[in-house]
């Protein structure tokens, strides 16, 4: 797996424990996501905690809900998932192809303008 789809799984899973509930705790998949949901805690990106056993190793989540950082971080997670997307991407680059056919249809239209009215009959 490539460093991108990596990153792209990483993204996935934070917008998948910011957006679950206090009753979708059950859905919690191990240790891995209790380590992150302790990491965007941390990050202050949700309220609460994770208790730890005695040898370190998170136990169980104590979660209060997603802050308003959070829910903006969501929010940039999914649109930078969504540009990576192939109709993301084609999107993003119709603005660029408009932008440049503008510009060369104003320059033909600005020579045709100057041709006919330079031009003997």
């Amino acid at each position: 797996m490539n460093a991108l789809n990596q990153k792209a799984l990483w993204r996935a899973m934070y917008i998948r424990l910011l957006e679950m509930s206090k009753d979708d705790l059950g859905a919690i998949r191990g240790r891995f996501d209790l380590e992150c949901m302790d990491d965007l805690i941390q990050a202050g990106f949700m309220r609460g905690e994770v208790k730890r056993d005695t040898a370190g190793i998170p136990a169980f989540p104590i979660v209060h809900g997603i802050t308003l950082a959070g829910r903006i971080f969501t929010e940039d997670q999914r649109e930078y998932l969504d540009s990576r997307t192939f109709l993301g991407r084609l999107k993003s680059s119709t603005v660029i192809i408009f932008a440049w056919s503008a510009g060369v249809l104003t320059t033909i239209i600005a020579q045709l303008i100057i041709w006919y009215y330079t031009h003997d009959t």
